[in-house]
C-alpha cells in the first residue's frame, strides 16, 4: 500500500512539474492544476503517514478517522480540479492564440493598428496629463513602384523587411505597428523628439541596407518619417494626426525626409485651426 501510494504521489508532483515547465504562454489553467495536484500529492502522503503508522502512534491513532475523512474529501476536490483544468487548458491555449492574432499583422509580424491604440489608450490612462506621447509614422517612399516594378511579392518582402527592422531596433518603452498598407508608426513612452529622431536615423539605414541586399542592389528604398511630440493627454488619435502631418511635409521635401512637430502644451491648436497649427512647427529635419 505505501509503495503503490509513494509511487502515485511521486507520479502526481511529476506531471505538475512537467506542466508548469511547458507553460510557456503563462496560461492561468497550468498553474492551477499544478497547486491541485501539489493539493492531491499532500493529501496521499498525509493518509500514507496516518494509516502507516497510526497503529504504533497513539496519537495518530486518535485522529486517525478525521485525517482520512479529509484527506479523501481534499483528493476528491483536487481530483475534479485536475480534470477540469485539463480539459480547459486547450480551450485557454486556444483563446489566446486567437487574440495574440487579433491583435497582429499577419505579414510583418507587428502590432496591428488595433492594438497600437489600446497600447495607447492604455499608456494614457497609466501617465500624468503633464507627460508627453512621441509618435513616429513612417511611410515607404513610393512604395507602389516597389511593387509595379518587382511584382507584389517583393513589396509584401520590403514590408517584413521593415517590420523585423523595428522589431530589432526599437528602444525599451517603444511599441512599433503597422496602420496599414506601407505606413507605420512607433509609440515611445519617456522619448524626446531628439532620441526619436536618432531611432528614425538607425531604422532607415538598416531598412535601406536590408532591402539592398534582399534585392541584389536592385531595389533603393528609403523612408519618409514624422514625429510628432505632443501632451499624452490629447491621446493617441492627436498625436497620430500631427505625426501624419509631419510625414506629410516630409514626402513634399523629397524621399527619406524626417520632419519634426513638437506642441508645448501651453500652445496645443484647435482641431480646425490650421493656420495656427502651421505655425507651431518647432523643427524640420
Amino acid at each position: 500500500m505505501s509503495y503503490n501510494q509513494s509511487v502515485m504521489i511521486l507520479f502526481i508532483l511529476w506531471t505538475a512539474i512537467i506542466c508548469l515547465r511547458s507553460n510557456t504562454e503563462k496560461l492561468v489553467t497550468p498553474k492551477i492544476y499544478a497547486f491541485s495536484a501539489g493539493l492531491e500529492a499532500t493529501a496521499h502522503f498525509s493518509l500514507m503517514i496516518c494509516l502507516s503508522l497510526g497503529a504504533s502512534n497513539e496519537f495518530l491513532e486518535a485522529i486517525k478517522g478525521y485525517v482520512v475523512t479529509i484527506a479523501l474529501l481534499v483528493i476528491l476536490v483536487s481530483m475534479v480540479l485536475c480534470m477540469f483544468t485539463s480539459l480547459s487548458m486547450p480551450i485557454e491555449r486556444s483563446l489566446l492564440q486567437f487574440k495574440t492574432k487579433a491583435y497582429l499583422d499577419s505579414l510583418t509580424g507587428l502590432p496591428n493598428r488595433r492594438a497600437i491604440f489600446e497600447h495607447a489608450e492604455a499608456l494614457k490612462r497609466r501617465l500624468t496629463g503633464a507627460d508627453f506621447l512621441t509618435v513616429i509614422r513612417f511611410d515607404i517612399d513610393d512604395f507602389k513602384l516597389i511593387n509595379d516594378t518587382f511584382g507584389h511579392a517583393m513589396g509584401d518582402c520590403v514590408l517584413r523587411m521593415f517590420g523585423s527592422v523595428c522589431r530589432d531596433t526599437q528602444l525599451v518603452n517603444t511599441v512599433a505597428g503597422r496602420l496599414g498598407g506601407d505606413e507605420f508608426a512607433i509609440l515611445c513612452q519617456g522619448i524626446g523628439p531628439k532620441q526619436a529622431k536618432h531611432l528614425v536615423v538607425q531604422i532607415k539605414q538598416r531598412f535601406a541596407d536590408a532591402c539592398l541586399q534582399a534585392t541584389n542592389g536592385d531595389a533603393q528604398v528609403s523612408l519618409s518619417a514624422g514625429i510628432s511630440y505632443v501632451p499624452v493627454k490629447r491621446g493617441i488619435d492627436e498625436a497620430l494626426e500631427v505625426a501624419d502631418k509631419a510625414t506629410y511635409e516630409a514626402k513634399n521635401r523629397g524621399r527619406g525626409q524626417t520632419v519634426i512637430i513638437a506642441l508645448p502644451a501651453d500652445k496645443l491648436p484647435e482641431k480646425n485651426d490650421q493656420q495656427n497649427f502651421m505655425q507651431l512647427h518647432s523643427g524640420l529635419a
